[in-house]
């Protein structure tokens, strides 16, 4: 039964995209591909609120996604922010 629920509770949950601002442009195309699949994302350029950005980052991969898709470049690997969060 725990599977069931895991799947059903992933359906109603986003993947979290993690990635550097400088490889937007690739990752507005991976988005899209996982969007055109039917999977829903979370992403900072969609989703974020008004508020403290790292609060409601860490509240989305805590709460909010089932699964993270990190973006691994070395823009990203250098990224303080990213290895902060």
């Amino acid at each position: 039964m725990d599977s069931n629920k895991n799947r059903k509770e992933s359906k109603l949950k986003s993947i979290f995209l993690s990635y550097s601002r400088k490889d937007l442009k690739d990752v507005k195309v991976i988005a899209q591909t996982l969007k055109a699949a039917g999977i829903r994302i979370w992403q900072d350029i969609n989703s974020l609120d008004f508020g403290p950005t790292e609060d409601q980052i860490r509240n989305a991969i805590k709460k909010d996604c089932f699964s993270l898709l990190y973006y691994i470049t070395k823009n990203s690997v250098g990224s303080k922010f990213i290895r902060d969060i």
